[in-house]
């Protein structure tokens, strides 16, 4: 009984440890990005145009260090509160069996969400509802090419696997792996705040902290995050620089390639019962005693859904 009772508030402690440094995660968001574009009025006080090349790049450089500091600082600040655990993620560089089938299968599966959600996006519409789109402004020159690379593709890849898969995805890891997979992807979803995001990363959640647990690495879900994200860059790209009519072929080519083969290689991948995830010995000893959901809901994580309910309703207009 004291075991369990240890547990228990251990459990309690990491709750609201996470939860209070998604809170953190999310106001840093929320205000951090307002210091960059304050510093760019600054810069345009000493003489700079707003189309001044050096100004797109200072404003590029600072938003990629902002954007490192909205995730480490929580990741830091959670790693210090939750409960000191041995935890099975690391940064080892260990790559599963069959990698190549499963970076197909999941930037497949993600891509299929995508698409969901544009036809569940038209199907709202007709109701009145719109979700908005993040402004996202497309390459000029090579410059600007690699500094969209590093800023959409590289430190989310990196900072976000780092927060939600090698921190939070390890807190929760000694209360089961099934619960700690769903939960980070849940929360993964919510960091969002986009309802046009929510689905597909959701989905990619749950990949991402299934191949966390299955290695005990956080590589190899930064490398599909990063390959995911440099798609988005791809598209981007190529809109900003070729033809309309080859971007469409292209990009609707890939789009297409990745959703059939993705589906594909999932339906032989389940065959195999290759995703399979098995708790611990001890929580499969005691199932009732380690039933932690009904443990009570804490504040800490009220308030986080409330105030993730509150940003993405900014992402929701009535047409």
């Amino acid at each position: 009984m004291i075991f369990i009772d240890t547990k228990k508030y251990e459990y309690k402690k990491t709750v609201d440890a996470i939860a209070l440094g998604l809170l953190l995660q999310l106001s840093l968001f929320s205000f951090l990005p307002s210091l960059v574009a304050k510093l760019f009025l600054l810069c345009r006080n000493f003489g700079l145009s707003a189309d001044s090349t050096i100004l797109r790049y200072i404003y590029s450089c600072a938003d990629i260090i902002v954007y490192m500091a909205i995730f480490l600082l929580p990741a830091l600040f959670i790693s210090k509160y939750v409960p000191k655990n041995d935890g099975i993620v690391t940064y080892s560089p260990r790559l599963p069996k069959r990698f190549f089938e499963i970076t197909v299968t999941v930037l497949g599966l993600i891509t299929v969400a995508s698409y969901v959600t544009s036809i569940i996006t038209i199907i709202v519409s007709n109701y009145g509802i719109g979700f908005r789109e993040p402004l996202i402004v497309p390459p000029k020159n090579t410059v600007d090419v690699v500094l969209t690379f590093v800023s959409m593709a590289i430190t989310p890849a990196v900072v976000e696997e780092i927060l939600f898969r090698k921190v939070i995805l390890n807190s929760l890891t000694p209360y089961g792996k099934k619960f700690a997979i769903l939960t980070s992807a849940i929360l993964f979803s919510l960091m969002h705040c986009n309802p046009s995001q929510f689905l597909h990363a959701f989905l990619a959640g749950l990949f991402f902290g299934w191949l966390a647990i299955k290695t005990g690495s956080v590589l190899p879900s930064m490398i599909i995050h990063f390959l995911n994200n440099a798609l988005a860059v791809f598209y981007l790209t190529l809109s900003a620089f070729a033809p309309t009519n080859v971007y469409l072929y292209v990009s609707s080519a890939i789009v297409w390639v990745l959703m059939i083969l993705g589906l594909v290689l999932f339906t032989l991948l389940i065959k195999d019962k290759y995703f399979d995830v098995k708790n611990d010995a001890d929580l499969q000893d005691h199932p009732n005693e380690f039933n932690l959901a009904l443990s009570g809901i804490r504040i800490l994580v009220v308030l986080y859904l409330a105030y993730t309910v509150f940003l993405t309703m900014k992402w929701i207009y009535i047409i």
